[in-house]
C-alpha cells in the first residue's frame, strides 16, 4: 500500500500541465464571476486566459521526455499523449 501512494506521489511531476489547467480553468471561471460588470471583462479574461495556456506550455515543454505509466498505469506518459498535449493548447490559443 505505501508502495502505491510513493508510485502516485512520483506521478505529479509528470501530471503538473493537466493539475495548471484544471487550477487555471477554475480560477478563470471564478475571474469571470467577479470581472462581471468590469467594462473591460472580455479583454481581462482572453489575457488570463493566454496566460493560462502558456504555463500549461511551458510546464508541457519541461515535463520529462520518457516513457511511462504513472498512477499506477491509469495514464500514460509518452510522444503520443506529449502530442496531444500540444495539439490542444495550440487549439485553446
Amino acid at each position: 500500500m505505501q508502495e502505491m501512494v510513493a508510485n502516485n506521489l512520483g506521478s505529479v511531476a509528470y501530471f503538473l500541465p493537466e493539475m495548471a489547467l484544471t487550477l487555471g480553468t477554475i480560477v478563470l471561471l471564478m475571474l469571470d464571476l467577479i470581472w462581471k460588470s468590469h467594462p473591460n471583462r472580455v479583454r481581462l479574461l482572453t489575457g488570463s486566459a493566454l496566460t493560462i495556456l502558456a504555463i500549461t506550455a511551458v510546464l508541457v515543454w519541461r515535463q520529462p521526455a520518457d516513457m511511462r505509466t504513472i498512477f499506477n498505469g491509469l495514464v500514460a506518459n509518452d510522444g503520443f499523449a506529449t502530442f496531444f498535449k500540444w495539439l490542444f493548447i495550440m487549439a485553446g490559443a
